[in-house]
């Protein structure tokens, strides 16, 4: 690795943040990780949203029993 090809680097960076480094052409897969990784936030969001809903109705009502539900 020279100094040349770290200065030239460094200049893709500035003037295109981290796409700019890809050594490859975007395409499809690009796109469905994209969505695959939207998918996963949203899932984690609802599972932390899932879990602060039981957290509250532990505190108002006890823990659930095993096999029991909140219907």
């Amino acid at each position: 690795m020279n100094a040349a090809t770290l200065s030239s680097w460094r200049e893709v960076f500035l003037a295109n943040g981290l796409a700019g480094l890809k050594s490859r052409e975007t395409d499809a897969r690009d796109e469905k990780i994209n969505q695959l990784q939207k998918a996963l936030a949203e899932t984690a969001l609802n599972l932390e949203i899932s879990r602060e809903i039981n957290r509250v109705y532990e505190r108002k009502h006890g823990p659930l029993g095993a096999g029991k539900s909140t219907k």
